[in-house]
Formats: structure tokens, C-alpha cells, sequence
């Protein structure tokens, strides 16, 4: 019970590697997704679509996993709150006893997804801002 081992830093470090993971992942995902379509940007672009139209797609593609996520992770927190205190042993029974997550958490997620999704799209953002259209056209 009683180690000289702080428990709150090693969480909220286990926790930083994952956001930092998340990040990572997603912002590579967008990456190679810019990195294929950039002729299709280029048309588009071509075609009069402004650099902030091409930039809301960017982020809303990486939006779209980022909020699925916070809102599956808070429903099933919400859930596993609720399950009955029989289907879980002593120490959860004890951890979870009259916890209900509050509609201001689900708020919470999604906001911190958001901000999530435009850090994984700064860097394919920064990418799509440099192209030249006739050399994504030409195929260069």
C-alpha cells in the first residue's frame, strides 16, 4: 500500500505516450491520404476551390475517427458505470459504487478530439499548402 512509487505521474506519463501514439497514428494516416490524392487536390484546386475548403476537408477526414472514438470510449465508460455490482469483483465494485459520468465528460471527449484531430492534420495541412498544381498534375 504504501511505495514510494507515485502512481499519478506514472499514469498521466502512460497516458501522454498514448495521446502521443494516437496522434502519431492518425496524423500518418492523413498523411499518406493527402499524399495519394494530391491530384485530386490539384483538380479540385484547379476547378477553384480555395486552400480553406481543401483544408476543412483535411481536418474534417481526420475529425471523423477522433469523435468516433470519444464518443464509443464515454459510451462504453458510461456503460461498464452502470453494469449491475454483481458482474464485477470486489475491487471494482468498490471503484465504480455510485459513479455515473456526467453529460459534461461526454463534452470534455469530444472537445479533446477535436483538438486531436487538428493536431494530426497540422502536418498533412502544412503539405497540401506546398504543392504546386501543375506538378501534381504532371505527376511529379
Amino acid at each position: 500500500m504504501n511505495s514510494n512509487v507515485n502512481i499519478a505521474a506514472v499514469t498521466l506519463a502512460v497516458g501522454g505516450a498514448g495521446l502521443f501514439m494516437i496522434v502519431f497514428l492518425i496524423a500518418n494516416a492523413i498523411m499518406r491520404s493527402v499524399r495519394e490524392r494530391i491530384p485530386e487536390f490539384a483538380v479540385l484546386m484547379t476547378v477553384g476551390y480555395r486552400e480553406a475548403q481543401l483544408a476543412w476537408l483535411v481536418v474534417m477526414e481526420a475529425a471523423v475517427p477522433c469523435l468516433l472514438g470519444a464518443l464509443l470510449g464515454t459510451g462504453v465508460a458510461a456503460l461498464v458505470a452502470r453494469l449491475p455490482s454483481q458482474l464485477l469483483n470486489r475491487d471494482l465494485r468498490q471503484l465504480v459504487s455510485n459513479s455515473d459520468i456526467p453529460p459534461a465528460v461526454l463534452g470534455v471527449a469530444l472537445g479533446l478530439a477535436v483538438l486531436l484531430a487538428l493536431a494530426s492534420a497540422a502536418a498533412p495541412l502544412r503539405r497540401l499548402r506546398r504543392i504546386s498544381v501543375t506538378d501534381a498534375l504532371a505527376g511529379r
